[in-house]
């Protein structure tokens, strides 16, 4: 119980924390499992989240489920159970690092999808400096996170690293595919930073 409520005080103060970002001057390139998702078939939530339920009845220690049952309750509106299954999973895994990141990770977009940037951005960070070396998905996901605040030269910044990182963020088609399974609103907006990056590209010659 002790653990629980410290960890209920931790993860408000970590998300509405000033976070300073670091320079975008490097290569992400480095892979990270703990950067996947499970994706519920069109229209079948219900389903999904059926099979969660079942996989969490029959080892309520499944992190990996527990991180997806509470991204799904989150999106449902259901903060205080998704909450829940989170800080389930930050008890459970001290000694799992992927599984731990897969929490802040997943965090960071379900603070996303709620319309708060600054959360998402701490979340992202938690599980950048948990990986503690170059991830292939910081740079974009930083720079997403970004736009979405309003911080537009930052984002256009990591997003140059993105593409510096992975040339797929640099050409239409390539972003189609990296984001083919994000929702409506992420897609739309890894649309505009990549159309004002390119627009910024041609202008300066790069």
């Amino acid at each position: 119980m002790f653990r629980i409520l410290a960890l209920l005080l931790l993860l408000p103060l970590a998300a509405t924390a000033a976070v300073p970002l670091p320079a975008p001057d490097a290569h992400y390139l480095e892979p990270d499992p703990a950067a996947m998702a499970l994706q519920a078939k069109p229209g079948d939530d219900a389903g999904f989240r059926r099979k969660l339920n079942a996989a969490i009845r029959k080892d309520p220690r499944n992190s990996f489920a527990l991180v997806h049952r509470g991204y799904l309750l989150h999106a449902s509106g259901d903060a205080a159970k998704g909450d829940r299954d989170y800080l389930r999973v930050l008890e459970l895994t001290d000694a799992d690092p992927v599984n731990r990141r897969r929490a802040f990770w997943s965090l960071g977009w379900s603070a996303f999808n709620r319309g708060e940037p600054a959360h998402a951005l701490a979340y992202w960070r938690q599980a950048g400096e948990l990986h503690g070396g170059f991830p292939f998905w910081y740079p974009y996901t930083v720079a997403v996170g970004l736009w979405a605040q309003g911080d537009r030269e930052a984002a256009l910044a990591w997003y140059d690293v993105a593409a510096r990182s992975n040339p797929q963020w640099s050409q239409e088609e390539g972003v189609a595919l990296r984001t083919r399974h994000w929702r409506d609103r992420e897609r739309q907006i890894v649309q505009a930073l990549f159309e004002a990056w390119t627009a910024r590209s041609r202008s300066t010659g790069v």
